[in-house]
């Protein structure tokens, strides 16, 4: 069994992400992404080992987060990408994200306490959406169906910087 690992730091809590699979969008395995990025508290997630995550549906996160792929090498494609939808603080850095493509009509969890009915996204890569305090950082975008970032509607502080 797979378990999410805490390592604690003064004023950081991080989470190790040890598992690349994506089974249930309503109750995610503990060690996965999706887990990891519906969590209440602020988390900077990490990977214990080089992972092609393949999303079954897009991915929904809540606010305080840091996905940081520094140290691995971490793909998301294949598949629905990346989705922050009224969530503030988020930070992406340094993963892979390719070949996205359109997702939806189904329930899928963003909080510990809350899932909902989801229509079909447009198949980009980062879509941002009415949040703020943002940084997508030295990611590697390519290939997605409809844009490789698309951010609209009431955004405040969005902070992009590409991997040359």
């Amino acid at each position: 069994m797979t378990k999410l690992t805490y390592l604690n730091e003064p004023e950081v809590l991080y989470i190790l992400v040890t598992d690349s699979g994506d089974d249930d969008l309503v109750n995610p395995r503990p060690g996965t992404l999706r887990h990891a990025v519906i969590q209440d508290e602020p988390l900077w997630i990490i990977f214990k080992r080089d992972m092609v995550i393949r999303l079954k549906n897009e991915l929904v996160m809540n606010s305080f987060k840091t996905i940081d792929g520094r140290g691995a090498s971490v793909h998301i494609g294949d598949g629905p990408c990346i989705t922050v939808h009224y969530a503030t603080n988020i930070i992406i850095h340094g993963v892979h994200i390719h070949d996205c493509k359109q997702s939806g009509n189904a329930m899928i969890r963003d909080s510990p306490r809350h899932y909902g009915w989801w229509t079909v996204s447009d198949g980009d890569g980062v879509s941002i959406f009415h949040s703020k305090n943002k940084w997508v950082d030295h990611c590697l975008l390519s290939n997605c169906h409809d844009g490789l970032i698309d951010a609209n509607h009431r955004l405040t502080a969005i902070t992009i910087i590409p991997l040359f």
